[in-house]
């Protein structure tokens, strides 16, 4: 779908409702680094050429044109995707799956990708915007800027989240997926998958709310006379408190058990103890 892959690395999490969700990152085999793609966006107009219509074919920010109105109950989800044409008698033809299969990603799109801001949209202060940075900007034509080497791909619907075709059709789920071009983006990437896989289930105003009910709890009901006694009561009582609340669902637990973990890598990967101090020679 997006060319030769040479590597990934994906991380597994469950929502609340206990689907999954995953985070990856894809190197395609023959990519070059970010300095070179600017070096050559800058200096080939060719290279640019070529490099514009492959990302617009597999990165969409649109959806298609079609004088077809959604079914606002419809689940995608649920359902099958098309089957495509052959060159069996009597099945489908070429003309006629174009059709078909624009009209699957109008649908899907509209009931998968397009966003729509609810509550969570304006948590963290963003009262007045989406703190999801909807609507995106509008972007008519593809084209990089040589003053900031910044390349910018086409988008005709602010309110769409970037998708590949393909799998939103076959895969019928909802995605995101963006190009890395910049060693800044692929920083921002990392920070971004680890904070969201480690962040804790529970929010902050909850933790504190917990430690009240602990503290009440601890007043009432501690028999323990030393200082040392109060507080590992406290401290067991805390943690009571916060364990009766984080969620693990049966397929996570299966995961663990089974010492599957929560990544996929195509290769073998070490972790980045950032909280240890450097070695020598390091």
């Amino acid at each position: 779908i997006m060319g030769h892959v040479c590597a990934f690395h994906g991380n597994v999490e469950l929502t609340e409702r206990g689907n999954f969700h995953g985070h990856f990152i894809i190197w395609l085999l023959g990519g070059i680094n970010p300095s070179e793609v600017h070096s050559k966006m800058a200096s080939d107009p060719l290279f640019q050429k070529n490099f514009f219509q492959f990302f617009e074919s597999i990165i969409h920010h649109h959806l298609p044109e079609m004088d077809l109105a959604p079914d606002p109950e419809s689940e995608p989800r649920t359902q099958r995707p098309p089957k495509p044409f052959t060159d069996e008698v009597g099945g489908i033809k070429d003309e006629d799956w174009k059709e078909i299969f624009n009209s699957e990603i109008k649908l899907c799109g509209e009931a998968l990708q397009r966003h729509t801001c609810r509550k969570v949209c304006h948590k963290y202060g963003h009262i007045d915007d989406c703190r999801f940075q909807f609507p995106h900007d509008i972007i008519k034509q593809s084209y990089f800027d040589p003053e900031t080497n910044s390349i910018f791909l086409l988008c005709l619907d602010g309110t769409v989240n970037n998708f590949n075709p393909y799998i939103l059709v076959f895969c019928r789920h909802n995605h995101d997926i963006k190009c890395i071009l910049s060693g800044k983006a692929a920083k921002a990437a990392m920070f971004y998958i680890t904070g969201y896989i480690t962040k804790m289930d529970l929010t902050t105003y909850e933790m504190i709310s917990l430690l009240s009910r602990a503290v009440a709890s601890f007043h009432e009901n501690c028999s323990a006379d030393s200082p040392e006694g109060k507080a590992r009561s406290l401290l067991h009582k805390r943690l009571s408190q916060l364990a009766c609340q984080q969620q693990i669902h049966q397929q996570q637990a299966v995961r663990y058990v089974r010492g599957l973990g929560d990544s996929i890598s195509s290769h073998k990967t070490v972790p980045m103890m950032s909280s240890l101090p450097p070695t020598k020679g390091a």
